[in-house]
């Protein structure tokens, strides 16, 4: 599993560490993060992803 950066263009906030096992796989993963984070409460403007970056394999 890699771990990826991901940069959106939110306020703030806006860079996530992600998992996955490619960068289609680390977007999807952090659409489910932002899911879970709404579901929880805590919702927030988490922006569009406007990059992603491969930082650990």
């Amino acid at each position: 599993m890699n771990l990826y950066q991901i940069i959106t263009d939110a306020p703030v906030e806006n860079h996530f560490k992600i998992a996955g096992d490619s960068e289609m796989d680390a977007m999807i993963n952090w659409v489910a993060y932002c899911l879970d984070e709404c579901a929880n409460g805590r919702s927030r403007k988490f922006g569009e992803i406007i990059s992603i970056n491969k930082i650990l394999s």
